[in-house]
């Protein structure tokens, strides 16, 4: 009877520790989606102001550094890939923090839900069809690759990236169904 009573309350401890690691998982991954939609909204404003006057961009996204080509495929259908530039954490806040009294958001997320640094993008051209881009890792903190399938992903799959690009998410935790 006390073996009994000891592995009841071991399962018991077991599916409680998985309960939390579950919640503490999916806060992190709704945080990340939430970082990413109220950062690229910022940044769609931005964009609207700039082009109408693209030769104003700042100098920081004219630069030939870091540049990565980054690509999608919607219904199995790939295109070329953009070629972006990686903004540094403080480039992203120079260009949606201007000054202290205009901003388009007080406060840049640099971390996901799960700690690790968002990459943040830009294509110089900035009337180009792609031009801004925000990725979080997921909870591994390795991106999968720098090509992504237009779709939603399994929500309990902590791991895939989840990728918002010019107003829309291009990869993202699907919303389980009851």
């Amino acid at each position: 009877m006390k073996k009994f009573l000891l592995l009841l309350i071991l399962l018991l401890l077991l599916a409680a520790g998985g309960w939390y690691f579950l919640q503490v998982n999916t806060k992190a991954q709704k945080q990340t989606v939430t970082d990413l939609r109220n950062t690229g909204t910022a940044w769609m404003s931005w964009l609207t102001d700039e082009s109408s006057n693209p030769e104003s961009i700042p100098d920081l996204i004219k630069s030939q550094e870091t540049r990565v080509t980054i690509g999608f495929a919607k219904h199995h259908v790939p295109t070329s890939g953009t070629e972006y530039k990686k903004l540094t954490y403080a480039e992203t806040v120079k260009i949606l923090r201007p000054s202290d009294t205009f901003f388009y958001m007080q406060d840049i997320p640099k971390t996901d839900g799960w700690g690790h640094e968002l990459e943040y993008y830009v294509n110089e051209n900035i009337l180009d069809a792609a031009v801004l881009l925000i990725r979080s890792p997921g909870k591994d903190g390795v991106f999968s690759g720098n090509f992504y399938q237009v779709q939603p992903t399994p929500a309990e799959e902590y791991d895939n990236d989840i990728v918002w690009a010019d107003g829309y998410f291009v990869t993202w935790p699907a919303q389980p169904t009851p």
